[in-house]
């Protein structure tokens, strides 16, 4: 891979105030997890063309050609990481928002929790990945949009894909969706840090994957029947399980 280059700095905005581009890599979270300091500092953002071991949840390989968008935002020294559940929404939102703007359609839903899905069928993903050193923990969260490559047809897929070329029938110029999804996610980090969440619940609950419907979803290890509720304040997911309301974290299900 070539080193970063920076492509953007725009002052008006905390995250992603300073974007880098590299052509190819490895990982853009792994990366940035390791030059933390050096160049990366809280905020800053790492875009690539394409990722050679690209990862999703359980250590999943992500498939990331040429085509697609992958980012990756530092966060230092935050505190607990079950905290960031709401700002992990919150991106999802976004994410979500831009891509309805782009497709002119609104069948796009947030699949707890870490998926944006058009229809029954996966175009993004989500990543949070943390280091501890000594008593400081940083993060980045990660996401991998399916833009311009096709996914309809690929094989092997854990969930059955689609790009957004696909559904709008037009090339999308990737970095202009980037710089819009960052301008739509640092507005709503803002409200985050000054304790308005709750103002997009609502917004949230509407595009709620399967909301009210039963699924067969692996929850702990093993298959249960799961009616997905709500997503809490707290950044959980309520939801009916085998007849008992349970509040559900990120790594309980699958």
């Amino acid at each position: 891979m070539g080193h970063p280059i920076i492509l953007k700095n725009d002052k008006r905005r905390y995250l992603g105030k300073t974007l880098y581009h590299v052509e190819n890599i490895k990982s853009t979270n792994q990366y940035m997890l390791e030059k933390i300091g050096d160049p990366f500092i809280s905020g800053d953002v790492l875009a690539a063309t394409s990722q050679s071991k690209g990862l999703g949840r359980h250590q999943r390989s992500w498939l990331s050609p040429a085509g697609g968008l992958y980012a990756s935002i530092l966060f230092e020294e935050i505190p607990p990481v079950s905290s960031f559940y709401p700002l992990i929404l919150l991106l999802s939102l976004s994410i979500t928002e831009i891509l309805e703007k782009n497709a002119l359609i609104n069948k796009f839903s947030i699949k707890w929790p870490n998926d944006i899905f058009f229809q029954d069928k996966k175009i993004c993903g989500i990543l949070t990945q943390s280091r501890t050193l000594g008593e400081k923990t940083d993060a980045v969260i990660g996401f991998g949009i399916n833009l311009n490559a096709p996914f309809t047809h690929q094989d092997g897929l854990r969930n059955p894909a689609i790009s957004l070329k696909e559904i709008t029938g037009k090339n999308l110029i990737i970095m202009e969706i980037l710089d819009d999804i960052l301008n739509h996610f640092d507005e709503m980090y803002r409200q985050w840090v000054l304790g308005r969440f709750d103002y997009y619940l609502p917004i949230l609950n509407q595009k709620l994957y399967g909301k009210g419907k039963a699924q067969t979803r692996e929850l702990n290890g093993k298959s249960h029947k799961i009616i997905p509720i709500e997503f809490t304040r707290q950044g959980y997911l309520r939801a009916d399980i085998n007849g008992t309301l349970q509040d559900l974290q990120t790594g309980e299900l699958s």
